[in-house]
């Protein structure tokens, strides 16, 4: 019940939040989007909220335990799991996006960097050329992910911190599976409208959930922490919610890097 209850609350919240984008005939375009898309993060921490004070009902100080939110030691294992995320999950993004290139899903241009381009003010690129900022763009994932890890943070509170545990008594590998493809699909909302891929139809989610899911395997990874015989269940790391948090949301660097033009606009 109380996961039923969680992927629910999290589906409709994140539907409502981006109903203004689609009730506004420019999708995507429209205004909002500026704050459409980082309240929409936010909405899996919400859900956990009120699934939390639903069903579980407990001290602060154990779920805050429980969600991995605290304590953040020991600190070597965080400094080794952070410069894990560091390395695996950019890697994971970009061997994402290679195969949905040769899938014939997306449309990359390493030549000219023409989406890049595209969504650069035309006197920008006057003054620096584009291959230039391309290298700043890519050179800057690390600090951009940090400080975007406090938006990445509602979304991680909600799928490795409360979901994957709830589901751990199927398994390991089924519940990080699971977990990635209902985040995956959690994402339709924009991937409708053509964020992301340019694919505003099921291909487009299907397309996210199967990224989505291939990410999920690395964080939860990172979540659980590692063995030899794969995931483990017990003893999970509470210091590694923050290694999460910190490169979820640098994958829109690298996406706006490669894609085309006619992805651009739609993302912008």
């Amino acid at each position: 019940m109380p996961v039923g209850v969680f992927i629910v609350t999290s589906f409709l919240l994140a539907w409502l939040v981006c109903l203004p984008l689609w009730v506004d005939a420019r999708g995507l375009a429209s205004p909002a989007t500026v704050w459409v898309l980082p309240v929409t993060m936010f909405t899996p921490l919400l859900a956990t909220a009120l699934t939390a004070l639903t069903f579980d009902r407990g001290t602060l100080g154990p779920q805050a335990r429980r969600l991995g939110i605290w304590p953040l030691t020991p600190t070597g294992r965080t400094i080794i799991l952070t410069a894990a995320a560091i390395v695996f999950l950019p890697l994971t993004i970009a061997a994402g996006l290679a195969i949905s290139a040769w899938l014939g899903l997306v449309q990359l241009d390493l030549d000219e960097f023409s989406g890049f381009a595209a969504a650069l003010p035309g006197n920008v690129q006057e003054m620096v050329p584009v291959r230039t900022l391309v290298i700043v763009q890519l050179a800057s994932i690390p600090i951009a992910a940090v400080l975007n890890g406090f938006l990445a943070f509602g979304e991680e509170i909600g799928w490795r911190g409360w979901l994957l545990p709830e589901l751990q008594p199927l398994g390991n590998w089924p519940a990080v599976l699971l977990t990635g493809a209902i985040w995956g699909a959690w994402h339709s909302p924009l991937i409708l409208l053509g964020y992301n891929f340019n694919q505003p139809n099921p291909l487009g989610v299907v397309a996210m959930i199967v990224g989505w899911t291939a990410v999920g395997v690395v964080t939860g990874w990172l979540r659980n922490g590692a063995t030899r015989s794969g995931l483990r269940s017990s003893d999970t790391e509470p210091s590694t919610r923050r290694a999460v948090s910190f490169y979820s949301s640098a994958a829109t660097n690298l996406r706006r890097t490669c894609f085309s033009p006619a992805r651009s606009e739609q993302e912008r």
